[in-house]
């Protein structure tokens, strides 16, 4: 359906990123709302375009993530306990 770019494989692993986000969204949001942090922008219905655009990355590309990009670092691998600090 994907005109074969893409494997069934990096299918689902970009459809677990954006899960992986999804989850990591509606818990940062909720720890917002208990006052357990000061500042959280949701990614509510952006997980595909920040999941997406690091999959596009080439070894060497630059990129600036800003507050509503988790998405670039969570389909890196980077640490979520570490975006949270």
């Amino acid at each position: 359906p994907w005109a074969g770019l893409l494997t069934d494989e990096e299918l689902l692993e970009g459809l677990r990123h954006m899960m992986t986000l999804r989850t990591f969204d509606a818990r940062m949001q909720m720890a917002q709302r208990q006052g357990k942090t000061s500042f959280y922008m949701q990614h509510l219905g952006e997980e595909a375009v920040s999941c997406a655009f690091r999959k596009a990355l080439q070894p060497g590309d630059m990129n600036f993530p800003t507050y509503r990009q988790a998405g670039l670092l969570i389909a890196d691998g980077y640490p979520m306990v570490m975006m949270m600090n």
